[in-house]
């Protein structure tokens, strides 16, 4: 757990300076793609830690080409709702439009490798 929060407060530091922000995002994007919270099966104070220190991000559009950012963002969202921690005031529900953060993933794969990969799948 301290190796997480060390973690969480370097991505804090990252976002806050412009160039190297994508990069510590990109790299969340990564780590999140196979689970649902940083520890465990269930959500700690790291999970609301980070989704505290996500919320201008995604708020301001920086992480709209990152479908795992988008989806542990939005799934923490609708976990503090239901749970009833969240205050409206601080923390409003952000609309996700994964079709479209999917689609901006899609038109970024450069287009030698599409047709590499449509080539493979017939």
């Amino acid at each position: 757990a301290r190796a997480r929060l060390a973690e969480l407060e370097k991505l804090d530091a990252d976002t806050r300076d412009q160039k190297a922000a994508p990069r510590a995002l990109f790299k969340l994007n990564a780590a999140l793609g196979a689970t649902t919270f940083l520890e465990h099966n269930r959500m700690t104070l790291l999970d609301v830690v980070l989704y505290a220190l996500l919320y201008p991000s995604v708020a301001s559009s920086v992480t709209e080409r990152m479908v795992n950012v988008l989806r542990y963002f939005d799934h923490m969202q609708h976990c503090l709702l239901a749970k009833g921690t969240t205050d409206v005031s601080d923390f409003a529900l952000l609309p996700i439009a994964y079709k479209a953060a999917a689609a901006r993933k899609e038109a970024a794969v450069p287009k030698k490798d599409a047709a590499a990969a449509a080539a493979a799948s017939a």
